[in-house]
């Protein structure tokens, strides 16, 4: 996993800020969205019970009623099972000192104690009437009064109908859907902060991407130039000082001058390989004649080499076994011989100098392998690197049991 560098602070200033604006504004969309499901749900509950109570009061305004005389009719609601053991208490009560009940529950489920006021109010105003309340034991109640008539030509109101019934059902119902709905949200809520922190690292991504390929290029194209350049200042300086002649300070700072210039091709090349805008030509070449090619002429560098066929970038590979070769025999100690063998798609290129130090091997899976030493394998096996992935091979770095360095360059598989 690649580690976001430290001098990218918009980056996650952006990387902190935009899951919160996020999660902010998706936590409260559900929760406004939330309220008012729930307010929908109370109302709707409450007014599903009081649909209920006026049913009870219209059935029982049907089946039992004052006929012109005044006597009072129930015998067909009495045998009506569904609204003698109704769940509710149904009351028909005429206003009086006493009040008069000519209908009321055999077993009562509330001890409401004003119902003949209650009904009084209703036959006032003649209007239906909702009342929420508590009875004599503490029990809360739902009421719905409706007024009565007398048969005849002036239908006189003559009672009410008093229909009570429990709200903590609805209630229950209620609660029971408000914690689902909250449960609903926390985890749509959770999970919304979740796709919001996936969408800002996936939007973020190429914007990373593309800091740490500069970074990468800015370390490598300072670690590489840093010597060709101190060696021209160095000449620079003493051919000021007169300290050699001006010829042989140009002589020396053009030497250095195309030293640089392959560096800056290297950098250059490195760069669009980082950056993934290097396509394969891929051919069949004979990499054991190519390997033996990439080795600087009149140079201590042993070949062996079996007939190889791979299907690769001829140009690429050239660089990469180039780089490798040439950084093997600038470590090797002078007049000592550089290795290379070929077998298959592999080639292995040994030294017998000091070795990698255990930070660059350390280095070596990184996008640069850049240690702080003088013996870091730079950009060159950073590049190898690079081009073996390309083929769908990799690149090892050993030290030698008896001394040296081992380099490994596998091109996927041969053709």
């Amino acid at each position: 996993m690649t580690t976001e560098p430290a001098s990218f602070p918009q980056v996650r200033h952006l990387q902190r800020v935009l899951p919160l604006t996020w999660g902010a504004a998706w936590l409260l969309g559900l929760g406004i969205l939330a309220g008012v499901t729930i307010s929908l749900s109370d109302e709707f509950h409450e007014s599903n019970l009081d649909a209920e109570l006026e049913l009870y009061a219209t059935a029982t305004y049907g089946l039992a009623w004052f006929d012109e005389n005044g006597v009072f009719h129930d015998e067909v609601f009495a045998r009506e099972t569904d609204l003698v053991e109704a769940p509710v208490d149904i009351w028909v009560v005429e206003p009086g000192t006493p009040p008069t009940e000519h209908l009321a529950p055999s077993s009562a489920q509330f001890q409401v104690a004003d119902l003949g006021e209650l009904a009084q109010q209703v036959m006032a105003t003649q209007e239906d009437l909702f009342h929420d309340g508590v009875d004599a034991t503490g029990q809360p109640y739902r009421l719905h009064a409706a007024p009565t008539f007398e048969d005849g030509e002036e239908e006189r109101p003559r009672a009410a109908i008093l229909v009570v019934a429990d709200p903590q059902p609805a209630r229950d119902a209620h609660a029971s859907f408000v914690t689902g709905i909250v449960t609903l949200a926390l985890l749509l809520g959770a999970v919304g902060i979740g796709v919001g922190l996936l969408l800002t690292r996936w939007n973020l991504k190429p914007v990373l991407r593309a800091l740490h390929q500069r970074e990468r290029f800015v370390a490598a194209a300072a670690h590489e130039l840093r010597t060709p350049v101190a060696a021209m200042q160095a000449v620079c300086d003493s051919a000021l000082a007169q300290d050699e002649p001006a010829e042989a300070a140009l002589e020396r700072i053009q030497s250095l001058t195309q030293r640089t210039s392959q560096v800056v091709d290297k950098l250059l090349l490195f760069a669009r390989l980082d950056a993934g805008a290097v396509e394969l030509q891929r051919e069949e070449v004979r990499l054991d004649l190519l390997a033996e090619a990439c080795a600087p002429e009149e140079s201590p560098v042993e070949f062996h080499g079996e007939e190889s066929v791979a299907r690769v970038d001829a140009r690429l590979v050239e660089i990469a076994l180039r780089n490798v070769i040439e950084n093997a025999l600038r470590h090797s100690p002078d007049g000592q011989t550089v290795i290379v063998s070929v077998s298959g798609a592999r080639v292995v290129v040994e030294d017998r100098g000091a070795g990698f130090p255990e930070a660059v091997r350390s280095l070596a899976k990184q996008p640069v392998a850049i240690a702080p030493s003088k013996q870091g394998a730079g950009i060159g096996l950073a590049i190898a690197r690079m081009v073996a992935e390309l083929h769908g091979g990799t690149v090892r770095l050993e030290n030698r049991a008896s001394g040296g360095a081992r380099v490994e360059v596998t091109l996927g598989v041969s053709a």
